[in-house]
């Protein structure tokens, strides 16, 4: 009986197994389209320069209709330390292609393709590598269409490491497309010192510290001060040697930067103990972090050391000064370093007599103590060719050449110290191209990188606008006598009206 049971029992098993491969044909399944992305032998990792366009590919593989789907390509930092990551959205097409603003990284690009009927994605991540594109070279500040920005300059004038000339465009605009610097523009300037550097630009009532690297905003006016002063008027920019100075609204405020530590921060404005006074909107920073401005208001130089808070009149002595650092009197155009001998430094200062024609050169020497500042000697310019057109001035600092720029026209002065005397140009050393106007000069006063001889002195940097474009014309000038090329070392255009120039070394 138990047989009969045991073999009734199989049948049964082989029966209901019989019946179950019978009913697998029964259902009828659909093959999903294909979707996914082939990435297969294609490049899956990049390098892009910051503000240059990245093109990308989806290879994507769809057997559907595309009108399904959604695209959306996203970027991120690739190491962020968080746990949350909020991409941003780069475009919403199959395929990529756009600029690249993030600052210099590592990143990983998403591409997203979703299928909205079902919510099923097909992706892929790439990781890229965003590179500096600012870099060092010769950065123009101009206005255009009512904003600011900046282009960079890289030649191997500058810089023996290239092998040809570019031009970066916009490089303030498009690392700071949300902080637009509306308005008159003032001056532009490049601190490198230690392990620090970043770039100043001034608006007429706006200043912004910018990254070296990537030109992203560091510090704003009211973040740039130990106490913001209430009114925001830069007038002018200066550095040298670990030391920067701007003048705003007729105070100076310096920041003495290996004395705070990096901190970027200008300190409270030099005062004068017991009295007032109307700086120019010129100063000239020395060696050791000494300051010397001009008061306009009773027409006097003035010493600021470098830990004081303060600025002081500097003390005549008929033995050993030229002339009475107090009592000049006049009204100041302009201001910088010049040519010296070995044993200091020489500030230079164009001064005019207001409501004549004079106009004269004071020449002073610095050091770390006010008894070290003393008058050197007067240039008297009043007989120099159209000097009463000038509108901007340059020194060279290798030999004794000076440049006074009217509106098209470039004169060479050269002078001797000992006498006292400056020599008046009998033509112009250049001239600009008929229909420009010169807006901006700066002699090139640093090293360069990586050249057999040192670029200082060595070039002259004239701006100009026709009044749609703005162009740099960079002039060879001669170390000792200044005289110029008759043509252009190079010239670039595409620039907007130029204010400002300064070399970025880093």
């Amino acid at each position: 009986m138990k047989n009969k049971l045991h073999i009734m029992f199989c049948l049964c098993c082989l029966f209901g197994l019989a019946a179950c491969f019978e009913d697998e044909g029964n259902y009828d399944y659909q093959e999903l389209p294909a979707f996914y992305v082939d990435t297969v032998g294609m490049q899956t990792s990049f390098t892009v320069t910051q503000f240059s366009e990245l093109e990308l590919a989806s290879h994507l593989v769809y057997a559907g209709d595309k009108s399904n789907l959604e695209f959306t390509w996203s970027i991120y930092l690739s190491s962020t330390g968080q746990t949350t990551v909020i991409p941003d959205t780069l475009a919403k097409t199959e395929n990529l292609s756009t600029v690249i603003n993030q600052s210099p990284g590592n990143y990983s690009i998403e591409f997203c393709a979703l299928e909205r009927s079902t919510g099923v994605r097909a992706t892929m991540v790439y990781p890229v590598t965003v590179e500096s594109a600012v870099g060092t070279g010769l950065l123009v500040y101009y206005s255009k269409d009512g904003a600011a920005d900046c282009d960079l300059i890289k030649t191997p004038l500058f810089n023996g490491t290239l092998a040809s000339s570019t031009v970066t465009r916009q490089v303030y605009s498009q690392a700071n497309p949300d902080y637009p610097l509306n308005g008159n523009l003032v001056g532009c300037g490049f601190v490198s010192y230690s392990n620090y550097s970043w770039v100043t630009l001034m608006a007429e009532t706006d200043v912004v510290r910018l990254s070296s690297e990537d030109m992203s905003i560091m510090h704003e006016y009211d973040e740039m001060f130990l106490s913001a002063p209430e009114i925001c008027h830069p007038e002018g920019y200066y550095y040298s040697n670990g030391t920067e100075a701007i003048v705003n609204n007729g105070k100076v405020y310096t920041d003495l930067i290996s004395w705070s530590g990096g901190e970027p921060f200008f300190a409270s404005a030099r005062i004068l103990m017991g009295d007032d006074y109307q700086s120019s909107p010129y100063a000239y920073v020395g060696y050791g972090g000494v300051l010397i401005a001009y008061d306009e208001l009773k027409g006097r130089f003035l010493f600021g050391g470098m830990y004081s808070s303060e600025v002081e009149e500097i003390a005549y002595d008929p033995s050993t000064s030229a002339y009475d650092m107090s009592a000049i009197g006049k009204h100041c155009l302009y201001m910088n370093r010049g040519y010296s001998d070995a044993s200091s430094w020489y500030g230079y200062a164009i001064m005019e007599t207001l409501g004549t024609l004079e106009k004269y050169c004071y020449v002073y020497t610095t050091g770390a103590m006010i008894s070290m500042c003393r008058g050197i000697a007067i240039l008297d310019l009043t007989a120099c060719e159209n000097i009463g057109d000038a509108r901007f001035y340059a020194f060279g600092r290798r030999g004794p050449a000076m440049y006074y720029v009217t509106e098209n026209q470039v004169y060479v002065v050269n002078y001797d110290l000992s006498t006292q005397t400056a020599t008046p140009p009998s033509a112009p050393d250049w001239t600009c191209p008929a229909g420009e106007t010169i807006t901006a000069v700066r002699m090139f006063t640093e090293e360069g990188i990586e050249l057999e001889d040192s670029a200082d002195s060595k070039y002259l940097l004239v701006a100009t606008y026709n009044g749609t474009e703005g162009k740099v014309y960079i002039l060879g000038a001669d170390i000792v006598s200044g005289t110029l090329t008759a043509e252009p070392l190079e010239t670039f255009d595409g620039f907007g009206e130029i204010k400002d120039m300064c070399f970025k070394s880093e």
